[in-house]
This record gives structure tokens, C-alpha cells and sequence, in this order.
């Protein structure tokens, strides 16, 4: 019995830290994107390249800026362009939180379960009415998929919309706070604390988070917060589970 109540108590201190770990918390203040590349599209109609730099910024402090104009497929049908990637973990479920300052009035959003430009989920706004020029102009905000590698890489990148807010997206030049929500499949979006999407698919799962732009030539994104909430079961049932094999 000795040894089974040392494992157990080695159980519930693992469960104990994997259910408080703290998320991962970025504010730039620090200078580095060592974690983080740029990957722009291939074949746009401007080519750029992107430039994600850290600046001082609207938010507070330092944050994280792009200030090129790349934008658009080769037709501008689809609002596509440059993302920026953290490739420090990838991740199942999880929340991710950030405040953002546009100040152009193009495209931006949010890219996870992320391999490659082909292969990813996407929450992406725009608010320019004129732009795309030979697509659907905005404003508007979608929860989307990736077609996938091969067919991911040409018209029409996405597949139709899991969900769509028509004429809505997002105020130029003022601070809003982002949060997505990914639970096994799940989605959900709130801009300023008010859910505004949600969807559902299965197609894709584990893999990278970042941001993704569209022609938005002036964008501040900082104080990122990314809780992984990847435990296939709870810390609970993951002691129930230790002490019926202990006891066996």
C-alpha cells in the first residue's frame, strides 16, 4: 500500500500542474519574435514581402506592427496575403487572446491547427467595401477552412464559410480585444466580450496559431494570452483512472 500511495500522490501532483499551467503570455516588451516567422503567399497580386517588426504602438508599449501593403491572389478574388507564426508549440484546444489596433481597413485575423498557407482554420474580418475587388467585399467576418494541400493553393483557397457576419467587422483605428476558443472541433469568436462566430469542424486538428493580413498596412497586435486546454481528459478523471490501476 506504500508504494501505491506514493504513486498516487505522484498522480495527483502531475494533475495538479498540468491543470494550473499558466498560459503563454507575449507583450513584445522584451523585443524578440524568435519564436515566430513571417510566411507570405505565393503568386499575390502585390508581392511585398510582409514586414512584421515590434514597435512602440496604440495598446500599451511595445507591440507587434506590419507595415507592408501585401495583398491578394494573383486576381484579387480572396482575401489572402501574409501570416506570422508562433512555432514554439502547437496546440488542439485551447484560447487565445490578444488586443489589436488596425489602423488600415483591410483584412486580418486569426489562422490555428496551421501547417502550411494550404492546411489551416481561419476567423478573418474585412472592412473595406471595395476590396476584395472580384470577390466579396466587405465588410464582413467568416469562420473558414483551408482547402487542404494541392487544392488549398488555388481558387477558391477556402471552402464556403462555417459561419458569416455580413455587413459587420470591426471598427478602423479603435482597440479591440480578440478571443478565439478551440475545443475538440469547436469554435468560437468574440470581439469586445461578445461572441460574434462560432463553427464546427474535424477536418484538421492539431497544429500552429499566428495571424494572417490582407492589404492592412498598419496593424498592432499585443498583450497575447494562449491557454493550451489540449488534456484529452479531465485532471479528475485522469486520478480516477491512476487509482483503479493502482488498485488493480
Amino acid at each position: 500500500m506504500k508504494t501505491a500511495a506514493i504513486a498516487l500522490t505522484a498522480v495527483l501532483a502531475a494533475a495538479t500542474l498540468t491543470a494550473s499551467a499558466a498560459p503563454i503570455k507575449i507583450n513584445w516588451e522584451d523585443g524578440k519574435l524568435d519564436a515566430w516567422s513571417a510566411v507570405d503567399e505565393k503568386d499575390l497580386g502585390d508581392k511585398g514581402p510582409s514586414n512584421w517588426v515590434i514597435a512602440a504602438g496604440p495598446i500599451d508599449g511595445k507591440a507587434l506592427n506590419q507595415t507592408s501593403n501585401i495583398w491578394g491572389d494573383a486576381t484579387d478574388t480572396v482575401a489572402i496575403g501574409t501570416f506570422f507564426i508562433y512555432n514554439a508549440a502547437e496546440f488542439v484546444s485551447f484560447t487565445l487572446d490578444a488586443d489589436v489596433v488596425a489602423q488600415d481597413n483591410d483584412g486580418v485575423g486569426i489562422v490555428w491547427a496551421y501547417k502550411s498557407p494550404e492546411e489551416h482554420y481561419r476567423m478573418f474580418m474585412m472592412l473595406d467595401a471595395s476590396n476584395p475587388p472580384n470577390g466579396e467585399k466587405g465588410p464582413w467576418r467568416k469562420l473558414e477552412k483551408r482547402l487542404g494541400p494541392g487544392t488549398g493553393s488555388k481558387l477558391p483557397f477556402y471552402d464556403k464559410p462555417m459561419d458569416i457576419n455580413k455587413g459587420e467587422a470591426y471598427s478602423q483605428g479603435a482597440k479591440m480585444h480578440w478571443r478565439l476558443e478551440v475545443n475538440a472541433g469547436e469554435f468560437k469568436f468574440a470581439l469586445d466580450g461578445k461572441d460574434v462566430l462560432k463553427g464546427k469542424d474535424t477536418t484538421y486538428s492539431k497544429g500552429k496559431i499566428g495571424f494572417q493580413l490582407y492589404a492592412e498596412s498598419n496593424i498592432f497586435i499585443d498583450n497575447i494570452a494562449i491557454e493550451d486546454l489540449g488534456l484529452a481528459v479531465s485532471p479528475a478523471g485522469r486520478l480516477a483512472s491512476a487509482w483503479a490501476d493502482l488498485k488493480r
